[in-house]
């Protein structure tokens, strides 16, 4: 554990004998612009580091889409897509991703990190979505579709 970009550094520079090390933040709230800039003066600090942007599969589309917007402009290479095994769903998490043409390049089914994550294949991240949303018993009926796209003003029966 360090605290800072210069513990940071030398932390690394201690670690330069190895052929990967994985850094994470503590999480961050897309809305802290504190530790946005915080993030900010890690990455400027390490150049060669890759920014990844870690999200849990598990998310509600719309905060992984806030993430992805707010975070987006620490400009990370890639995702890391976690929680795979935990979610209902999460055809909107990769729909998000696609729409920010964000790549995923990690993904996790398993709690033990860096023992459960492995490259990210688009045909299994697909496959796995459709699984898990066939999985998930809740099919829309008519009234729930009237609900979301009946317009503005729905009556409960």
């Amino acid at each position: 554990s360090v605290s800072g970009a210069e513990a940071l550094t030398e932390k690394l520079d201690e670690l330069s004998h190895k052929d990967l090390v994985l850094i994470d933040t503590a999480g961050v709230h897309a809305r802290d612009g504190s530790a946005h800039a915080a993030l900010a003066a890690i990455c400027s600090a390490v150049p060669a580091m890759i920014g990844m942007l870690v999200l849990p599969a598990s998310a509600q589309t719309a905060v992984v889409e806030e993430t992805l917007s707010r975070l987006g402009r620490l400009a990370p290479a890639c995702a890391v897509l976690t929680r795979i095994d935990e979610a209902a769903a999460f055809g909107g998490t990769l729909a998000a991703l696609i729409r920010t043409q964000l790549p995923v390049a990690l993904v996790s089914d398993g709690p033990r990190i860096p023992e459960d994550l492995r490259p990210a294949r688009a045909d299994e991240l697909v496959a796995a979505a459709i699984e898990a949303g066939r999985d998930f018993d809740d099919q829309p009926d008519e009234d729930l579709l009237a609900r979301r796209f009946g317009g503005l003003l729905n009556v409960a029966a």
